[in-house]
């Protein structure tokens, strides 16, 4: 409070008025306090306060560090080395300073700009022109130590003569990227890379015998640094094969990449997905596949003229395939290798297959082949093989395919046997939905085929176009055993050529057996008049003996055991005789038919009942 407080308006020249001034101007600096009273009684902050900093010291002095000062509140200040320090964020008030310094103190924080002043000066790494970057781009210290040099074409940085040192930042869609020039001898390098994907030469070194301008990459290259094209619209097999010579791996981006006759032996092309990248073509686009070969995340297929999209390397033995996450589409053929050659652990891992106009994977050996969560659909036919052993296609779909799912057809002569067919779990529907016939075919060409272990459990059968579902074929030879259980609308129907039959020549009509002479059937839960089998054929001048034992799904006991004896006459007709049936509304009837003879569910029995049988031929 001042002496007189006239209250006299501002502006008077009153000399009590200049007496009361000087002493609230004395205040306003000098006091410690917040705030001050003008003459006219309007409190106002004072000029500590309107810094906002206090220091340690008496009446809010500012002291130089030393250990044990108290800082008690964040606008508490403290001097060292030339910059003002407050407590940090962090600290705990009120915080008491220790022989630890201000400038590595956790708990203390700078308010100047001294330390940046400090770090701009300082030619450390890390400090000086590496702190200023330029707008939208890299800082002081790279742009003037690489040089950065702009362009948007190859042919610009061709026309440079920079030296060592410099970069170019080439904006050239597709194509971009940075390009440092480096020294060393690069003749072979350049002169190999006719599309200047990697190696670029400059106008003072055509040859790049002391100096190159080389693009910085990591990971797989994009097929666009060749100068690709990705609408479709013009062939890249040049590029792409270019790129797959020098580094076996391709990342195709988002696009369709237009191929003919590209050579993917020991190649690896991944793309971002079957809807994002597409390899598209007429006739032909793969060929000689294997030998480690990987495919992925993506679609194929033929644009106009249908092909072969995937066609196997011709030698004997094609080792390692892996096709992952494909869409195969329009064409003749999805993956072909029906030229004689044995395919070694190939494995199709979650594909589609659509669309192909004659078998969508044929062959002729394949041995350790896979299947694995693959869709087959919409195709003339599904899958062929003649040869090989431990062939799975265990959980795959087969649907609406024009005529057969499977055929399995061992050859006339040389290799004619195939040993383990997993078609477990598998799904089969409206297959046949043009030519009617069954879902799988098994086949022998000549009395030495051998179609052998064909596991069918818990394969499903839905609306078949024909009866059996299964249907075994040949000209003798054996197609044994064949394991069954918890199928639905599973039927087998051995059919025989005609003539060998009739002949009784020296080969077996049973095409259907185990090693030991004995068919063996474990039959489906289909309830009352569920056929078994159909069409069974007893070979010319002998019987079959076939024994039933049924049992209750609940607990495995049997409720009945039957067995009959079916003779063949000279004219080919069947006899059927009963030669024990303790059965009572559960069990199964066999019936002949003429020139064959079935089996069936009891008219009264339940789902709750499976019957298995044995046929023996004596």
């Amino acid at each position: 409070m001042t002496n007189f407080n006239t209250g006299n308006p501002i502006g008077s020249t009153d000399a009590r008025d200049l007496s009361d001034n000087a002493q609230n101007f004395d205040n306003a600096v000098n006091a410690t306090g917040d705030t001050w009273t003008d003459r006219l009684g309007v409190a106002r902050r004072t000029l500590r306060s309107a810094v906002g900093y206090t220091g340690t010291g008496t009446d809010g002095a500012i002291q130089s560090y030393t250990s044990g000062l108290v800082l008690s509140g964040y606008n508490v200040i403290i001097l060292y080395s030339g910059e003002f320090y407050r407590p940090s964020a962090s600290a705990t008030l009120p915080y008491t300073t220790t022989a630890t310094l201000p400038d590595v103190d956790s708990n203390l924080v700078s308010i100047g700009d001294a330390n940046l002043r400090q770090d701009l000066a300082d030619n450390a790494s890390g400090s000086g022109a590496a702190l200023v970057s330029m707008e939208g781009g890299p800082s002081v210290e790279e742009a003037v130590l690489d040089r950065v040099i702009r362009v948007t074409s190859i042919a610009a940085i061709e026309a440079y003569s920079a030296p060592v040192g410099y970069v170019f930042s080439l904006n050239a869609g597709g194509r971009s990227g940075n390009f440092d020039v480096i020294a060393g001898d690069f003749s072979t390098e350049i002169a190999a890379d006719t599309f200047n994907s990697i190696y670029i030469a400059l106008s003072d070194d055509p040859t790049s015998e002391t100096k190159v301008a080389k693009r910085r990459y990591s990971g797989a290259p994009a097929v666009q640094w060749w100068g690709a094209d990705d609408s479709g619209a013009i062939d890249i097999t040049a590029e792409l094969q270019d790129l797959l010579s020098k580094f076996s791996s391709a990342t195709l981006s988002n696009g369709i990449f237009r191929v003919s006759e590209l050579d993917v032996e020991g190649k690896r092309i991944v793309g971002l997905g079957r809807s994002a990248t597409t390899i598209i073509g007429d006739g032909d686009l793969l060929i000689n596949a294997g030998n480690g070969t990987e495919i992925s995340s993506l679609t194929i297929k033929n644009d106009i003229t249908r092909g072969k999209l995937v066609v196997a390397k011709i030698e004997s033995a094609v080792a390692r395939a892996l096709f992952y996450n494909i869409s195969f589409e329009k064409s003749i053929s999805h993956i072909y290798g029906n030229d004689g050659q044995d395919l070694v652990h190939w494995l199709c891992d979650s594909c589609v297959f659509n669309d192909a106009s004659d078998w969508s994977r044929k062959f002729s050996g394949l041995w350790a082949y896979e299947e694995r969560h693959c869709y087959t659909w919409f195709n003339l036919y599904g899958f062929f093989v003649t040869r090989g052993a431990n062939i799975s296609l265990a959980g795959g779909v087969f649907e609406f395919n024009q005529s057969l799912a499977i055929h399995v057809q061992t050859a006339s002569s040389g290799n004619v046997e195939l040993y383990g067919l997993d078609l477990s779990n598998a799904y089969f529907e409206s297959n046949g939905n043009v030519t009617p016939g069954p879902d799988i075919l098994l086949e022998n060409n000549s009395s030495i085929g051998r179609i052998k272990n064909i596991n069918l459990t818990g394969s499903t059968f839905w609306l078949s176009t024909e009866s059996p579902t299964v249907k075994l074929l040949g000209r003798g030879g054996h197609i044994y055993p064949i394991q069954t259980g918890g199928n639905k609308d599973l039927t087998i129907n051995p059919v025989f050529n005609s003539d060998v039959t009739s002949s009784n020549s020296n080969v077996s009509d049973d095409l259907y057996q185990t090693d030991n002479g004995k068919f063996r059937l474990q039959g489906s839960f289909g309830g009352s008049g569920t056929v078994q089998l159909s069409g069974r054929v007893v070979p010319q001048g002998k019987s079959q003996l076939i024994t039933i034992t049924t049992i209750s799904s609940g607990n495995g006991t049997s409720f009945a055991t039957q067995q009959f004896l079916v003779s063949r006459k000279s004219n080919g007709d069947h006899l059927t005789s009963t030669i024990f049936d303790d059965s009572s509304g559960v069990g199964c009837d066999v019936t002949v038919s003429g020139s064959s003879y079935g089996v069936s569910n009891k008219g009264s029995m339940s789902t709750t009942f499976q019957p298995f049988i044995v046929i023996e031929t004596v």
